[in-house]
């Protein structure tokens, strides 16, 4: 189970192939801009872990990982990931940071709003 602000999110296990590519730390927001939206990424201890969000996206860098889900450096991919997603999900919010997707609240009930959007995608 990961525990999130206002949900959680019950994983069932199993793994990610990921591309994993070793890069200085100055040099990771210009990678992640260059790799643009079509990829999920996070940055732990010098290397990059990057999975395409469509199996037909090109461009990624580095060699193949297995991430296994149950394990900290897999659960953390995860996390990642929902950050990255959470954008879609509250499109009409600006964020404040983006990992972790952090944004101020405006006065509507936001767990209705996210519900209602998980519905219709």
């Amino acid at each position: 189970m990961l525990q999130l602000n206002g949900f959680s999110i019950e994983i069932a296990g199993g793994s990610l192939t990921v591309l994993k590519s070793k890069i200085a730390p100055t040099d990771v927001k210009e990678t992640r801009r260059s790799l643009g939206d079509d990829w999920f990424t996070m940055y732990h201890e010098g290397h990059l872990y990057s999975l395409a969000k469509n199996s037909n996206t090109s461009g990624g860098l580095g060699e193949t990982e297995l991430l296994v889900i149950s394990d900290h450096l897999g659960l953390r991919f995860v996390k990642a990931m929902l950050d990255q997603a959470m954008r879609a999900v509250f499109e009409a919010y600006d964020p404040v940071r983006d990992r972790p997707f952090t944004f101020l609240a405006r006065n509507v009930d936001l767990v209705a709003l996210a519900a209602e959007n998980l519905e219709t995608s």
